[in-house]
């Protein structure tokens, strides 16, 4: 086996675009063969419609090498979230498993999700679930209050969180 011929490993990666580029990034990127995902809500009445459930968020699968060459690219359009651990403004790498739960709680075009930035103070406290039946089976969170409603947050470290309305208590299971 020649180890010049393994492509080096893919990781999720988040992008803030300004100026409502969103469409034209994702278009250039997966031009590129690039796997893309942005949360979008397709309204089909009264006229077929799109528009972003988070507002200049895009995510996208690469190499850390392609992340540093399209850092140089973006100029004023946007920029790669940087990992909050760090201090050398290294790209925050997604973990599969958060992009999977993330993906299929804005992709099932639910009613009542509200998002919010990312802030690990708020979004990492509560009781830590699992989703054992329903819509969501296997989805993992964070039960918490949000103005007297009990909400299951979902969060991509670093980037943004997804409160879902109510779930059952006996559809969850403590981790």
């Amino acid at each position: 086996m020649e180890l010049n011929n393994i492509s080096p490993k893919k990781h999720w990666f988040a992008l803030h675009v300004f100026r409502n580029k969103v469409p034209d990034v994702e278009y250039r990127l997966r031009q590129a063969s690039v796997e893309c995902y942005a949360p979008w809500r397709v309204d089909e009445e009264p006229q077929p419609k799109r528009e972003l459930l988070v507002s200049s968020l895009l995510f996208f699968r690469a190499t850390k090498k392609f992340v540093v060459e399209l850092r140089k690219q973006l100029g004023d359009i946007g920029y790669v979230y940087t990992d909050p651990a760090c201090d050398d403004k290294r790209p925050a790498v997604i973990p599969d498993s958060e992009m999977q739960m993330f993906i299929l709680v804005t992709s099932k075009g639910m009613a009542g999700l509200k998002y919010f930035e990312y802030d690990k103070r708020t979004f990492a406290k509560g009781q830590h679930v699992r989703v054992i039946d329903g819509p969501f089976k296997g989805l993992e969170g964070y039960v918490r209050r949000v103005k007297h409603e009990r909400r299951l947050f979902v969060s991509v470290r670093g980037v943004c969180a997804v409160a879902l309305a109510y779930i059952p208590q006996c559809f969850l299971e403590k981790i």
